[in-house]
C-alpha cells in the first residue's frame, strides 16, 4: 500500500519556495498556507529528536526543487503574535541552514488530540523511521485514537447492513484498520509494532533510539516482551556503556546460551500460538493431549511428527 505524503493526506497543492513569495490565496481559516517568518514558530517539546544527516538531504533537496510540502502550525495559546509547529521540524530546520528567513506553512486548526495525530501520522509517513520510532508512534497513535473515537472496532459493534449503509461513515474504524490503511503496514505488522511500543518500559525505549538495536526489530520485539524489571537492568546497561552503542540483543540481556535459546524457542512459539487460527489450535491442543497420553511424539492423526 502507498503511503500517503502530508501533503496528499491534507490536499493541499504544493507552494514554491517561501522566502520572498507572496501569500496565495486564502481559502479557510483551517487550510490557509502563509509565508511565516521562522522566528515566529515555536518547535519545542517535538515527538521525535531532528536528525542532523536528514536535515541536510532535506536542505540539499529544498535548495534544488523548492519546499514542496509546507510545514503545518497551530496559533500560539500563550504567544499571540507566534505559532506553535504541529508537523516540519526537519524542514524547518533545513530553512534555517539554507539561510531562509521565512517557510510557507500550513495553519491549522483543532483540538490537541486531532492535531497530535497529525503530526504523528505526518512522521509514520516518512520512510526513514526506525522499527523503534515506528513502534512508538504507533502506541502513542493508538491511545489518541480511542480517545477521538471511543468504541472504535469494540466487539458487539452492530454489523452494518445495506438498510443502513449510508450510514456507515459515522462508525468508527478500528485502529487496526485505520492504521493499516493511513500507514501503510499489514495487519500483522500494525500488531507487531504495537507490541514493541506499548511493551518497552519508557526508560529502555529512550536508552535504545540511537543504537543499531532500534533498527532490529526481532529484538526489539523480544526485549519488548521481558519483565520489566529485565528491561530496566538492559537500559542501565546501555547507559553504563557510554560511546558503545549496543548492536544486537546478546550486548544488553546478559544470559547464558541455552537460556536464550530457550527463551527464543519459546517467544517463536508464542508468536506461532498468535498466528494460527482457530482450527490450527485446536489441532495443536489435540496433539498435546494425544502426545501425553501415548508417550510420544506422535500427531493427532497418529503419525510422527
Amino acid at each position: 500500500m502507498k503511503r500517503k505524503s502530508f501533503a496528499d493526506a491534507m490536499n493541499i497543492t504544493p507552494q514554491p519556495a517561501a522566502d520572498g513569495a507572496t501569500p496565495p490565496a486564502d481559502t479557510s481559516r483551517a487550510r490557509r498556507v502563509i509565508p511565516i517568518a521562522l522566528a515566529e514558530i515555536h518547535a519545542s517539546d517535538r515527538r521525535r529528536p531532528v536528525d542532523p544527516e536528514q536535515v541536510q538531504v532535506i536542505a540539499e533537496s529544498v535548495g534544488e526543487i523548492g519546499l514542496q510540502s509546507p510545514i503545518a502550525v497551530r496559533l500560539d495559546p500563550a504567544d499571540a503574535a507566534g505559532y506553535r509547529l504541529v508537523a516540519g521540524a526537519h524542514r524547518i530546520a533545513a530553512a534555517a541552514e539554507l539561510g531562509w528567513t521565512r517557510i510557507d506553512a500550513l495553519v491549522v486548526d483543532g483540538s490537541d488530540d486531532e492535531l497530535a495525530l497529525m503530526e504523528i501520522d505526518e512522521n509514520l509517513a516518512r520512510a526513514e523511521l526506525t522499527p523503534l520510532d515506528r513502534a512508538l508512534f504507533l502506541a502513542e497513535r493508538k491511545a489518541i485514537y480511542l480517545r477521538l473515537h471511543p468504541g472504535a472496532g469494540k466487539p458487539g459493534r452492530p454489523r452494518q447492513s445495506a438498510n443502513c449503509a449510508k450510514f456507515a461513515q459515522f462508525q468508527p474504524r478500528s485502529f487496526e484498520e485505520d492504521a493499516e490503511r493511513q500507514v501503510g503496514l499489514s495487519r500483522r505488522g500494525v500488531y507487531r509494532a504495537l507490541e514493541i511500543g506499548t511493551g518497552l518500559v519508557p526508560t529502555l525505549a529512550e536508552a535504545l533510539r540511537d543504537t543499531p538495536l532500534s533498527r532490529r526489530e526481532g529484538d526489539l520485539f523480544r526485549l519488548a516482551r521481558m519483565p520489566a524489571a529485565d528491561q530496566e537492568a538492559a537500559a542501565e546497561r546501555i547507559r553504563a556503556g557510554d560511546e558503545v552503542k549496543p548492536a544486537k540483543l546478546g550486548d544488553v540481556v546478559k544470559t547464558s546460551p541455552r537460556e536464550r535459546q530457550a527463551k527464543t524457542a519459546r517467544d517463536d512459539l508464542v508468536e506461532a500460538w498468535n498466528r494460527a487460527r482457530p482450527e490450527e489450535r485446536r489441532w495443536f491442543l489435540e496433539w498435546l493431549r494425544e502426545r501425553n497420553q501415548r508417550g510420544g511424539p506422535r500427531s493427532p492423526e497418529g503419525r510422527e511428527r
